[in-house]
C-alpha cells in the first residue's frame, strides 16, 4: 500500500500518484484478463453475456466491480467516477469487439479503455494541483520535477519564467508524460525506492 503523500511535496505526490495508478493499471489488466477463462454460463451469472451474446453494460458494470476494489488497495479513491471509464467508451468497445464473444482483442481493448482513462485522471489531477498553488511554489515543484526527468536544461528557464499559477501547470502538463516514463521504468527496474527519495 502506497504511503501518506505529504501535499507539501508536489514531486513526490506526483511520482506517488503515477506508481500507485502503474500498480493499480497492472493489477487490473491481470483481473480483467480471467474473464476469457470464464465459461460460458459464467460469463452469464456475472452479466457479462445475456442470452450468449456481450452485454455491454454488464461488462462495465463488471470492470467497474473490480476497478473500484483495486483502487482502495493502492490508496486511490475508489468512490471518484473519474477513475473508472464511461460507458459510452465499453458501449464502443463492444461495438467493435464483442460480436465474436470474449475474445483478447475485446478484453485488451476494455483494459486499454480503463488505463487510458486512469492515466488522463491522474494526469489531470497532478497539473491541477500545480494550478492552486502560488507561482513561487508551483515553481519549485515543477523544477523538482524537470531535475527529475532530467529536463531542467531545457525547462529549467522556462519555469522560473512562468508569471503565474495557470503557465506553471501547463508546463508541469509538458513534463508529465516523461515523468509517467520515467516512474515506469523505475517500477520495472526496481529503482521506483531511489526515485521517490529524489523527491523526497
Amino acid at each position: 500500500m502506497a504511503t501518506k503523500i505529504p501535499e507539501s511535496n508536489v514531486a513526490y505526490q506526483a511520482i506517488e500518484m503515477l506508481r500507485g495508478n502503474k500498480q493499480y493499471g497492472d493489477t487490473l489488466a491481470d483481473t480483467l484478463r480471467e474473464i476469457k477463462k470464464y465459461k460460458p454460463e459464467q460469463l452469464e451469472e456475472k452479466g457479462i453475456t445475456k442470452g450468449g451474446k456481450i452485454n455491454a453494460e454488464g461488462l462495465w458494470t463488471y470492470a467497474n466491480k473490480a476497478a473500484e476494489g483495486l483502487l482502495a488497495k493502492q490508496n486511490l479513491d475508489p468512490k471518484d467516477p473519474r477513475w473508472k471509464a464511461s460507458y459510452a467508451a465499453i458501449n464502443n468497445v463492444v461495438k467493435q469487439f464483442g460480436g465474436k464473444g470474449v475474445t483478447t482483442d475485446l478484453v485488451e481493448a476494455v483494459i486499454g479503455v480503463y488505463l487510458q482513462t486512469a492515466t488522463q485522471y491522474v494526469a489531470e489531477r497532478d497539473q491541477q494541483i500545480v494550478a492552486t498553488l502560488p507561482t513561487d511554489k508551483g515553481r519549485e515543484a515543477t523544477l523538482k520535477i524537470a531535475e527529475i526527468t532530467g529536463n531542467n536544461v531545457v525547462y529549467g528557464p522556462w519555469i522560473k519564467g512562468a508569471i503565474d499559477p495557470t503557465e506553471v501547470a501547463g508546463i508541469k502538463g509538458q513534463l508529465e508524460g516523461q515523468l509517467r516514463e520515467k516512474v515506469n521504468t523505475a517500477i520495472a527496474t526496481g529503482t521506483i525506492d531511489d526515485l521517490i527519495k529524489k523527491a523526497a
